[in-house]
């Protein structure tokens, strides 16, 4: 008896060990499988990324601080974060170079430059850079590796490489980190389901072999055995408790054998209905969550006929994506009990992915958008650069008359404000768009800004030769002025953009302008016109950044695409609105809305007749003197031919240097037209100076910047403003509000 039970005690060790050991290579290979899963799922992420990234970006970053203010490292920079930012698994995303000597450095990396410890700056050497990263340079195959440790932290790494799809040259390598913490952390979870089957063998097996030998204390080893049976079940419910995936086991019958609490919560089963037993309550309240209940009911059907494992996606109403995992519930060899369904909640990977493709297509787009618009601008800036240069050519040649001369200046004037036009938009939506875009808000006076909008339209309108067509200004009929407080510059930049498009796609007719009675707290202004129209397709887009409407013939009327944009950018910040109202073939009706805060205790009267003195004088400033601080000689001398026919004496300092050595003069002088960028002293720096030896003393400030910044500095240590190239009329006008 004693030799039997020390057989069996060896027996019964064997049959665990081998269990032992099938579950430890089970254990092994799930491990593995698991791995090799996600490290699958890290090379896709970071092909995804790869593809929408611009490659023809890359080239032109020179991994240098320079870099920090380029546009296209800013566009780079922001979708690394951006991915980053959607995936909470990934640690670091980042693009490499490498040097012809084999040093590898970083392009740019997804972490904020605050980041001390973290970021890396464009240009550092990547010191700790594997073998199988150079490999990528070379070859050019993707891979994953590590755990590898840098002096950041141990990784789990994928690296693709970026080339230039036309010539195959490698651009640079893009690289997505996982900490190798975290890595371990869910290449474990995937060991519960085998530790929990290996478990339950050797429980089974245990209870089993203890069964067989049974003796004269039967009973009692039989309550023991139950006991350690009672265990054994509990700690079994607690793992299949504490699993991520769903688990549900049904019989032939359709009896629920088991559900474990993950699988409740996932389907939004009550336990009632779990407590009916019956398969055909649990499928009813299953299929009325699904968005297609009928393939999945034919996939259950079926399933129960025959012993295949079977692995699909189940999509749900309210937008949920689960994993479903089936196999056959085999006891013995042939003996097949039912199924076992494993469920998993896979939303936000699906989610994770779905805005992974969105962002690759908005790219795209946003690529090709600007393509168009680069090869619009070339032709924009192009065409009246042609007739600049031809006719300022034709100047100098000795058989042209005098006539003509005055013709050609007229078209190289034209030809000269439509290209300010178009550097002025560029400059505007690139000021809107990088949110440094501000408004200055002061007293408006509507009557006066549409007066001056109506002068410079009717000249605009004779320099196109639109004899055909007439401008009318609109103003609700009353005795007192409309002013209010708003930026007087957006609103004009607004009525000019409007107007500039209706003199374009207007031949014949009327252009009105002008703005309604204000009413609960508003002001709308409108342009309407005669013209070709907008269809309601074309409506839907052109306030959008680089859009036109769909014409027949785009060349014919040209333009940049942004005219709509800035105003709608502009109005923005002053929290109003545009929309536009129009019909194929009968005109266009454009409105835009502004708060209206009126201004009280103005004397219209006597505003009105200052200004009827200022335009009377003529600009006649006999004994005045000027000082001119410009470090430009042409600048200067076109200032000075201005000037001198005022009758002005004239004083010019060509530095910063200069204009200090006549600091003990100052109050002689009566005005001062000063330059902010010299090449040895600061512009704002110098007006606070003369302001702070001489407060009384005008200073106009000249910039070729013509920002709202520079508009804001120039009212805070200035007294005037005027941008360049500048204009005589306005020049002179400005002048007077402080000469006479």
């Amino acid at each position: 008896m004693k030799k039997i039970i020390i057989k069996d005690h060896w027996i019964i060790l064997m049959i665990i060990m081998a269990t032992l050991g099938i579950g430890f290579v089970f254990s092994l290979w799930t491990t593995r499988l698991a791995d090799q899963r996600m490290r699958a799922e890290l090379i896709m992420q970071a092909n995804l990324l790869g593809n929408s990234i611009n490659w023809r970006f890359i080239p032109d970053l020179t991994a240098s601080s320079s870099d920090l203010d380029s546009p296209k490292y800013q566009r780079l920079k922001e979708q690394l974060t951006l991915v980053r930012a959607a995936n909470p698994f990934c640690r670091f995303v980042y693009l490499l170079g490498q040097k012809p000597d084999g040093t590898i450095y970083f392009f740019i990396d997804s972490e904020p430059p605050d980041s001390v410890a973290n970021y890396s700056p464009p240009g550092q050497i990547y010191e700790e850079a594997s073998e199988g990263v150079r490999q990528v340079f070379k070859k050019g195959s993707e891979m994953t590796e590590g755990p590898l440790a840098d002096r950041w932290g141990t990784w789990i790494s994928a690296m693709v490489p970026i080339n230039d799809p036309n010539s195959g040259k490698r651009l640079a390598v893009l690289g997505m980190d996982f900490d190798a913490h975290d890595w371990k952390i869910k290449i474990l979870n995937s060991l519960l389901i085998p530790l929990s089957a290996t478990l339950l063998v050797l429980i089974i097996e245990t209870v089993f072999l203890m069964l067989r030998h049974r003796t004269k204390s039967e009973n009692k080893r039989l309550a023991i055995s139950e006991q350690v049976l009672m265990k054994s079940e509990t700690k079994l419910h607690s793992i299949l408790q504490s699993t991520a995936d769903g688990i549900l086991a049904i019989d032939h019958d359709g009896k629920v054998l088991l559900a474990n609490k993950r699988f409740l919560d996932l389907w939004r089963i009550p336990e009632e209905i779990l407590a009916k037993g019956t398969n055909q309550a649990l499928l009813d309240h299953v299929i009325n969550q699904l968005t297609d209940p009928e393939p999945f009911l034919i996939k259950v059907h079926s399933l129960f006929t025959n012993k295949l494992v079977d692995f699909d996606t189940i999509f749900f109403k309210d937008g949920r994506v689960f994993e479903r995992y089936s196999c056959p519930l085999i006891q013995g060899k042939e003996e097949n009990l039912g199924r076992v369904w494993s469920f998993r909640d896979i939303t936000q990977k699906v989610k994770i992915e779905n805005e992974l493709l969105s962002a690759k297509e908005k790219a795209e787009e946003s690529d090709r958008l600007k393509s168009a618009f680069l090869a619009n601008m070339s032709h924009e800036i192009r065409t009246p650069m042609n007739a600049i240069v031809g006719f300022s050519g034709m100047l100098s040649d000795p058989d042209t008359t005098e006539e003509e001369r005055v013709e050609y200046s007229g078209i190289i004037q034209s030809r000269s404000d439509d290209l300010m036009h178009i550097i002025n938009d560029i400059l505007e939506i690139s000021r809107i768009e990088s949110g440094n875009a501000s408004i200055i808000t002061q007293e408006v006076n509507l009557n006066k800004l549409l007066h001056e909008i109506d002068l410079v339209t009717n000249q605009k309108m004779k320099r196109a030769r639109k004899s055909q067509l007439q401008l009318i200004c609109e103003m609700p009929e009353s005795e007192k002025e409309f002013i209010f407080l708003s930026d007087p510059y957006v609103i004009k930049q607004v009525f000019f953009n409007l107007l500039d498009n209706a003199i374009k796609y207007t031949e014949t007719g009327s252009i009105r302008f002008g703005f309604h009675t204000p009413t609960e707290g508003m002001i709308t202004f409108f342009v309407r016109d005669t013209g070709i129209g907008i269809s309601s397709e074309s409506q839907k887009i052109i306030f959008e950044h680089f859009r036109q409407a769909e014409i027949q013939d785009p060349h014919k009327y040209g333009g940049s695409g942004l005219g709509l944009s800035i105003c709608k950018g502009s109005l923005a910040l002053l929290s109003g609105e545009i929309w536009v109202e129009s019909e194929l073939e009968k005109g266009s009706t454009f409105f835009f809305r502004l708060p209206y805060q009126p201004v009280s205790g103005k004397n219209p009267e006597v505003e009105s007749k200052n200004r009827q003195t200022q335009t009377v004088n003529y600009f006649k400033w006999s004994g005045k003197k000027i000082l001119i601080v410009e470090d430009e000689h042409t600048n200067r001398e076109f200032l000075t031919i201005i000037l001198k026919k005022t009758g002005a004496e004239l004083i010019c300092a060509e530095n910063g240097e200069g204009l200090r050595k006549l600091y003990d003069r100052l109050e002689t002088f009566h005005l001062v037209l000063l330059d902010v960028r010299l090449p040895d002293a600061n512009g704002w720096d110098l007006a606070k100076e003369i302001k702070d030896l001489c407060p009384g003393l005008p200073v106009i400030a000249q910039t070729a910047y013509a920002l709202s910044s520079d508009r804001i500095k120039s009212e805070g240590a200035c007294d005037g403003y005027i941008p360049k190239p500048i204009n005589r009329d306005q020049l002179l006008k400005l002048m007077s509000d402080y000469l006479g």
